[in-house]
């Protein structure tokens, strides 16, 4: 007889029946198709009560005669798959007293000395038996030879475990199948199992199995209203209770026909009963509970809340070990031992016997076996209902970690064995960083290996030689980045060399008397001694350069530690100040030729000025190769200014950097008026062509689109509509109501406040209504309770709700419906490890939110689910924090930013389609998907180092190409968001200089060129423009046509990168500077004729390890070669 009248999480035992009702109709119709076949298969999906029907009801209806015909006396064998299928069997069989008096007569030592372990070594021995073969069972009956009126029930609960078996040892579970299939042949046995209908396509993997299945198949129906209210009603009755009728209409009306039905409402049931002294269950008293889907999560918390900081991180690994997902998705339990589970980290039996007894202690039973049972090494623990994963979203997201974390190493296990076998090369990025986040984060063990394979040595080899490999490939890339630097250096040097060299010249032959020829050699010697002053500072700056960029490099492996990042990043600005001082004594040395040159012939005036016009351009090129596109501007606009006619190689090389410059260097096309507030996020009301920016200081800035001035200037209000202090609260985040009618910030102090738009319009009768005539005025404000820092705000696209993201471990996430007059709060998640991201909040649709955190995860949630947040779909990992995000127009892509990192996903499938790291030094703040002037989808990333970047991205081809920088800004890019108008293709970036830009994406027309192999490593291109020669890394040097995609000359001209390019700026001869494996450096020289094609002029080779970069003498005759501190010709 049971104890109380609801028995909670767990399924009824066989002894319950006095409280088990509801179901007597079903139990009937399996009785009727149990007589006319002798294998049942009560199928269902998991919480319909499967097991409680068969194991209380039909037992019972066994034991009380109902199928007299089949036997009177049922010796019942009742067992679960788990791991060992053929144990689990010999185990039941046991326990019923026949067998064990059989048996025992095997063993009489054992049995004599009133020990049990003549049960240990008889269920061995048993196990053996049934393993000759599928006619085991008929072998053992004639052997045990049953009384007459006997039969034999073998009932297999949870028979998909089956199926998790045959993944390890598939001979053995096809021989434990067939053993049941042939056992129910024998006229004295009967074979029952229960199992989830979602495995019912698994089955064909055994033969035999679907066509018993076909046979004997019975879908459990759900309760109907009425028999629901019986097993609601009828149990507190023999209790001497009573369920009063409101309640039982109300937990009728929250159960429905949703998944976990019965279990949650037996669960409900017995947490009321055991609280409530008069034993009348009333709506007051479950209303005060927090209903029927809080109660479950919510007791499971309050056992969690038990534990100590040490038992909760035990507690988290042994239910990650009790459950697993199925390659099809499905959540099931995996028993262990508990001696598999002390095997964990730091486990011991005391303090695992004490955290496993706070789940299964009275009142509570959400592990097995029951309080009252001892448990040895041998004792199976399992999970008590699988509606328990579901219902326990603290659960739900370690199951979910766990599989992700299971596939990741079983590909990473993959990929090692075809690397043993040379199928598969090393890891790199960004699979690698993910491979190292997870070993430093899970800090994985062989004994958990061994879930998911064998070869956990092999994989953490593997690992450690991706991380060599990958180091060794830095340490090279920095000795490139070495040697470009000091070809960057030298080509100001040659410069300034070329520039005294041929001012001397012209002045020395243009002065006809000694006294003007010694006036001019000292002021010529003056402005040599200031170039040599700029060498030897430049020569004492170049090495702090190498070192900075070393340290820069380093940082890409520090993608968590942002300011470590920003301070490298500075020292090495700081470091790149060499080349401002350098061009400033350069000035000077010009200065000193100009007043040389006033005492000269005006007729060699022309000299002076190519030679400014020269050092100015090549000044120009070494900015735009440091990516400083607003200096090479300036520098650009003074070449024009000394632009020398006769000097028409050039004037080529003057066009090509000004067309590069409108290509690849971007400035603002609306520098809108500065304020003295760091600005966050920014946002636009299309309907007002309102362009609103918020920032520190809690000030909001409102500018009409297109207009530079300053429109508003306001301040957060309190709730009461004061003025706040102007030391405010930072505003972090702002988002426009899609209705027109106003808009909504968050601050640092926790607070939502919403602005409205007057509603009467200005400049009536105009025929263009002013619509910014008045200011927005406060509305009103929402404070969460015991929340003080909130950093992101969205509108759902219909209006109707706001969402909103705070700060705290856990990151929560707010949902709150506007009604008129205040904001109804909805439901609160806390999913999140970490806090929600600046401006981490987007809606997917109208009823999906996606949220960013620093936990490194993009989560959703659906809107549709009542009050209570539902976490959905599959979290998006990243391996570090996600500072920004943005959905494609079409919202099937979602495109992520992590440290350096942008991830292209299929977020509704949970698949990371691309992912590539960007050129910013430093983290990306945010990004967003933008149009350019042919339609077509590009990306934008604004960041840490003070730009933004404009990508063409292929999800699909899986590649990406920067497009364009974008330089305007004088500190960080976007903290939290940037808004875009998609109308006008006009895309707003906030910055924490107190700048607001406007920048066109419609981009001047490029053409990309696919390498189809080899990784590009210079180019060049002819004087008039019509061909490109491209340098690969493994020697081949191709040749295009300008507007075709298809190289029309490739060429093999050395063994390694083909490092430089150069183009006679007269004639179509071509040179060629190779790193050669074994010679050093080769020089090569080419000359192209539609004719002839391309055909060698001749090679240079050897140790030249001092070349530096190459450049043409004024004259275009001869070919320079650059070392440090000197010119070779």
């Amino acid at each position: 007889m049971s104890q109380r009248p609801y028995p909670g999480l767990r399924a009824f035992w066989r002894d319950e029946i006095d409280i088990f009702f509801g179901r007597e109709r079903q139990i009937d119709e399996i009785l009727e198709k149990l007589q006319h076949s002798h294998f049942l298969a009560v199928l269902g999906p998991s919480g319909c009560g499967k097991s409680s029907l068969v194991r209380t009801g039909v037992l019972s209806a066994l034991d009380s005669g109902f199928m007299c015909k089949a036997g009177a006396n049922w010796l019942v064998a009742d067992m679960k798959p788990g791991s060992s299928p053929f144990l689990a069997l010999a185990k039941a069989l046991l326990n019923d007293r026949l067998f064990a008096e059989h048996y025992q007569r095997w063993f009489p030592a054992h049995s004599e000395s009133g020990s049990d372990q003549w049960k240990d070594e008889a269920q061995y021995f048993l196990q053996a038996s049934l393993q000759r073969g599928p006619q085991s069972m008929h072998e053992l009956l004639n052997d045990l030879a049953l009384p007459e009126g006997s039969a034999i029930l073998l009932l297999v609960d949870q028979f998909e475990e089956i199926f998790r078996y045959r993944r390890h040892a598939s001979n053995e579970a096809g021989e434990f199948v067939n053993l049941m299939l042939s056992a129910c042949h024998h006229p004295q046995v009967y074979t029952s199992i229960t199992m989830r209908s979602e495995f019912l396509g698994n089955c064909v993997a055994f033969h035999g199995l679907p066509e018993a299945i076909n046979q004997g198949l019975y879908l459990t129906p759900s309760l109907d209203r009425d028999q629901l209210a019986d097993a609601i009603t009828f149990p507190a009755r023999v209790f001497d209770g009573s369920v009063t009728p409101e309640l039982t209409n109300r937990l009728l009306n929250d159960a429905g026909q949703a998944m976990d039905q019965l279990p949650l409402l037996q669960h409900a049931l017995m947490r009321l009963w055991e609280h409530d002294e008069d034993k009348v269950l009333t709506l007051e008293e479950y209303e005060a509970t927090g209903g029927l889907q809080r109660m479950l999560n919510d007791h499971l918390e309050e056992a969690w809340d038990e534990l100590d900081e040490s038992q909760q991180a035990l507690a988290g690994q042994l239910f990650r070990l009790l459950t697993e997902k199925t390659p099809e998705g499905h959540s099931i339990r995996r028993p262990v031992t508990f001696g598999e589970a002390l095997n964990l980290p730091n486990a011991t039996r005391e303090n695992m016997l004490e955290m496993i007894n706070v789940f299964r202690r009275s009142g509570r039973h959400f592990l097995m076996p029951p309080l009252s049972v001892e448990l040895k090494d041998n004792t199976v623990i399992d999970i008590t209902h699988e509606s328990l994963i579901r219902q326990w979203k603290r659960l739900n997201d370690w199951v979910d970690a766990e599989a992700e974390h299971g596939l990741l190493y079983q590909r990473l296990e993959n990929t090692a064995l075809r690397y043993q076998q040379g199928e598969a090369a090393l890891l790199s990025s960004p699979e690698l960083e993910i491979a190292l986040h997870w070993r430093e984060t899970e800090k994985p063990s062989a004994n958990w290996s061994q879930r998911y394979g064998d070869n956990f040595q092999s994989v953490m080899a593997f690992l450690e030689k991706s991380v060599q490999a990958k180091r060794t490939a830095e340490e090279q890339k920095q000795e490139q980045l070495r040697a470009k630097s000091r070809r960057a250096l030298m080509t100001t040097l040659l410069g300034f060399v070329i520039a005294v060299g041929a001012a001397v010249f012209g002045w020395m032959a243009a002065i006809s008397n000694e006294k003007k020829v010694a006036e001019a050699k000292v002021r010529v010697q003056e402005s040599v001694d200031q170039v040599r002053q700029a060498e030897a500072l430049v020569e004492e700056k170049s090495e702090q350069v190498i070192k900075a960029q070393a340290v820069a490099e380093e940082t890409k492996q520090a993608l968590n530690q942002e300011s470590v990042i920003q301070q490298d990043l500075e020292r090495k600005y700081e470091d790149l100040r060499y080349l401002a001082e350098a061009v400033e004594i350069k000035s000077k040395a010009i200065e000193s030729y100009g007043s040389t040159a006033a005492d000269v012939e005006e007729g060699r005036q022309s000299v002076y000025d190519k030679t400014l016009y020269e050092s100015l351009i090549i000044q120009a090129r070494l900015f735009m190769q440091n990516e400083r596109y607003p200096e090479a501007r300036k520098a650009l606009l003074d070449a024009e200014i000394w632009r020398d006619k006769s000097a028409d190689y050039l004037d080529y090389q003057l066009k090509l950097m000004q067309r590069k410059l409108e290509i690849s260097g971007l400035s603002p096309s609306l520098w809108y008026e500065k304020v003295n507030t760091p600005l966050y996020s920014a946002a636009i009301d299309t309907k007002r062509n309102a362009l609103i920016s918020v920032g520190e200081d809690g000030w909001i800035f409102i500018n009409k689109q297109g207009e530079m001035a300053l429109k508003y200037r306001l301040q957060v209000t309190t709730p009461e509509g004061r003025r706040m202090p102007v030391d405010t609260e930072t505003i972090q985040d702002i988002a426009v109501s899609p209705s027109g009618d106003g808009f909504a910030t968050v601050d640092d102090a926790g607070q939502i406040i919403l602005w409205q738009w007057p509603n009467e319009e200005h400049g009536r009768g105009s025929g263009n209504p002013d619509l910014l005539a008045k200011e927005p005025v406060f509305y009103l404000s929402q404070k969460l309770e015991g929340v003080k820092r909130a950093k992101a705000i969205t509108y759902s696209p219909d209006g109707q709700y706001l969402a909103v993201g705070y700060v705290g471990n856990p990151g929560m996430v707010s949902l709150w419906k506007l009604e008129p007059g205040y904001l109804s709060l909805v439901w609160t998640g806390k999913e999140h490890n970490s806090q929600i991201s600046e401006g981490g909040l987007s809606f997917a649709s109208q009823d999906v939110l996606a949220s960013a955190s620093h936990d490194g995860s993009v989560r959703f949630w659906a809107l549709d689910s009542d009050d209570q947040a539902v976490s959905i779909l599959q979290p998006l990992r990243h391996p570090t924090s996600v500072l920004g995000m943005s959905f494609s127009k079409d919202r099937k892509l979602l495109a992520t930013a992590a440290g350096k990192q942008v991830f292209i996903w299929d977020w509704q499938q949970g698949k990371l389609l691309h992912s590539f790291f960007t050129e910013h030094q430093g983290v990306l703040f945010s990004l967003q998907w933008v149009e350019d002037q042919f339609g077509i989808e590009r990306l934008v990333t604004a960041g840490q180092d003070k730009t933004m970047r404009f990508w063409k991205v292929s999800a699909k081809e899986k590649y990406q190409v920067l497009l364009a920088v974008f330089n305007g800004h004088e500190a960080e890019v976007a903290v939290s968001r940037l808004a875009y108008d998609q109308n006008r293709r006009q895309l707003y970036s906030p910055g924490k200089d107190g700048s607001l830009l406007q920048w066109r994406t419609n981009l001047p027309w490029t053409q990309l060129i696919p390498i189809a192999q080899g990784s590009p490593e210079s180019t060049a291109l002819s004087a008039d423009g019509s061909l490109l020669a491209v340098g690969l890394n493994d020697g081949i040097m191709q040749l295009y046509r300008i507007g075709t995609p298809l190289p029309i000359i490739e060429k093999q001209v050395g063994t390694g990168p083909v490092e430089e390019l150069l183009f006679n700026p007269k004639t179509q001869q071509l040179v060629a500077l190779t790193q050669e494996r074994h010679l050093g450096w080769k020089l090569s020289f080419w000359r192209y004729s539609e004719l002839t094609g391309l055909s060698a002029e001749g090679s240079v080779e050897g140790q030249m390890n001092w070349i530096q970069g190459m450049t043409f003498n004024p004259i275009c005759t001869v070919p320079l070669l650059m070392a440090p501190l000197r010119l070779l010709i």
